[in-house]
């Protein structure tokens, strides 16, 4: 869910998003938001930032060039990405969504 203000805001690279402070504001308030309507923390404890730092090491070394950006330096998950369509990705995240809803 620490990405669910995506769904409202729009997915904004990492690179962009650190030049629009006002951006960053009205996500942080949409995730604060998002995470008291279901019961989550907020902020996000550090444990949530480490293992998206280490998703996005894994995406950057499966599915991008390079480039002179500096990603951060962590060690990617060992994860294999998989690229679905559209509804198979709704699929799926109902179906994640609904086992944390009932868990």
């Amino acid at each position: 869910m620490h990405d669910a203000s995506e769904a409202f805001l729009g997915d904004v690279p990492r690179p962009l998003k650190r030049l629009l402070p006002v951006y960053v504001d009205i996500e942080q308030r949409m995730n604060a938001a998002i995470a008291a309507q279901y019961g989550l923390l907020h902020p996000w404890p550090p444990e949530i930032k480490r293992i998206d730092n280490a998703m996005l090491a894994a995406e950057v070394a499966q599915n991008m060039a390079p480039s002179a950006y500096q990603w951060p330096d962590v060690e990617p998950l060992d994860v294999r990405l998989e690229y679905w369509d559209s509804e198979r990705a709704r699929e799926e995240f109902l179906r994640a969504f609904a086992q944390y809803e009932g868990a």
